[in-house]
């Protein structure tokens, strides 16, 4: 019994919770504007994975476990 009045206190909770919008999102032309030239700049990132990214304990692991680099 206790099990069901869980359920539906989590029930009513989630079913007041939902953020739904009154009305859709609509961008504004300067946010278009400044998608398309983000887009256009082709920006981007570069992730670089070391061997010390194995290890999981940072730049610094060579120096703080006294790892010889040869």
């Amino acid at each position: 019994m206790k099990n069901r009045w869980i359920v539906a206190a989590c029930a009513a909770v989630c079913w007041t919770a939902s953020a739904q919008p009154s009305a859709p999102y609509v961008p504004s032309p300067e946010n278009l504007q400044a998608r398309t030239a983000f887009q256009d700049a082709k920006f981007g990132i570069f992730l670089h994975w070391g061997l010390y990214s194995l290890l999981g304990t940072g730049e610094w692991t060579m120096t703080n476990r006294d790892i010889d680099y040869r």
